[in-house]
């Protein structure tokens, strides 16, 4: 009993938020899971650092033919220098995604598709809502065919 209630409270102090169905709300037009998945990559992994943000939200986009079957998000807090899987999010037609809830800290979002052929991006954030320097504009990630 007592090692059932300590792993969901440590996983909550760790994370920072709670993935119960009223926090999956925004999620409507995509599917989150808790499943650890992560895109495939082709030959090569994008990194970037968007620096300082109010929302973790944005848009994938690729060619003119539109979003790749299968684009994913897959977020990760940094805690104490060490990724922590948090969901994956298959985004829907649109590409958007738009995560609420989140506590303020960094952040790493990896995009891509779960089918071969396409390059990946790790794109490190920082989440600080209060921050005056933090951008409020959308994250836009390119996802680009393999080389």
């Amino acid at each position: 009993m007592r090692k059932s209630f300590f792993l969901p409270c440590l996983l909550f102090l760790l994370v920072g938020f709670d993935l119960s169905a009223s926090a999956q709300a925004p999620f409507r037009n995509g599917k989150i899971t808790k499943e650890y998945r992560e895109p495939s990559t082709a030959h090569m992994v994008n990194f970037w650092d968007a620096g300082k943000v109010r929302r973790i939200r944005g848009k994938l986009y690729c060619c003119k033919e539109g979003i790749p079957p299968e684009s994913i998000v897959c977020l990760y807090r940094i805690v104490n220098d060490k990724k922590v899987f948090l969901f994956s999010y298959l985004v829907g037609e649109s590409g958007r995604f738009n995560f609420n809830g989140l506590a303020k800290g960094i952040y790493l979002l990896k995009t891509g598709t779960l089918s071969p052929g396409f390059n990946s991006n790790d794109v490190q954030v920082t989440l600080a809502p209060k921050d005056k320097d933090s951008s409020s504009e959308e994250l836009e990630i390119s996802i680009d065919v393999g080389t």
